[in-house]
């Protein structure tokens, strides 16, 4: 009877382990791809009022669990269009939204074309 309870726990135990790790590559890992365009982003000057407002208003990096995340929960669905709020605060950017939409477009465009150009140098 001991030998099996000891049995049975060793192997909850371990499935809850691997189940733990599973999630906790999944939720903190954000892709290589999806890092580096948020860091061209930050780069693009007309983004900045959108992300500073967000930042202002309390979304964190990393945070989109618990709804107050910088990308998924403000940024993104603002230069989307659509509405984006914290603790009653709606985020109100007075810049033109658009020109971050633009922006960040060309830089993304150009971004995977010199990537391409380099994959295919590094091919020959």
């Amino acid at each position: 009877m001991k030998k099996t309870f000891l049995t049975i726990l060793s192997v909850v135990s371990l499935g809850a382990s691997f189940a733990y790790a599973a999630t906790q590559n999944q939720a903190s890992d954000v892709d290589e791809k999806e890092k580096s365009r948020r860091s061209s982003i930050e780069k693009v000057a007309s983004c900045a009022p959108v992300l500073n407002e967000c930042k202002k208003l309390g979304f964190v990096a990393g945070g989109f669990k618990e709804g107050n995340g910088l990308w998924r929960n403000c940024f993104y669905p603002t230069v989307a269009g659509k509405s984006a709020s914290l603790k009653g605060k709606e985020v109100k950017v007075t810049a033109d939204v658009s020109a971050c939409k633009n922006d960040t477009k060309e830089i993304l465009k150009e971004e995977k074309e010199v990537k391409k150009e380099t994959k295919a140098a590094v091919k020959k």
